[in-house]
């Protein structure tokens, strides 16, 4: 996604979008769990995201809206993650 910030976002909160898989560069990324973090994100690991990995994001709006992630390594092939 090269739209920014904001249209992700939207996506993220938008109570009709159920179970997505969303994929994109880790800048976006990068941006992304930044903001969500400075917003009291419900981390799971550490706060980075290696080439090949995967965040897995969980949103409630139990009165106010709150995210739960969890930063899923690389998968490695043969001992080898991927570089590409």
């Amino acid at each position: 996604m090269d739209a920014g910030l904001d249209p992700l976002l939207a996506m993220l909160w938008n109570r009709e979008l159920r179970n997505a898989v969303l994929c994109t560069h880790g800048e976006t990324i990068g941006q992304l769990v930044a903001r969500l973090a400075g917003d009291g994100f419900d981390l799971k690991g550490p706060l980075h995201w290696p080439k090949g990995s995967t965040w897995m994001l969980q949103r409630s709006h139990n009165g106010r809206c709150h995210v739960r992630g969890r930063l899923l390594e690389p998968l490695e092939l043969d001992g080898r993650v991927p570089t590409v």
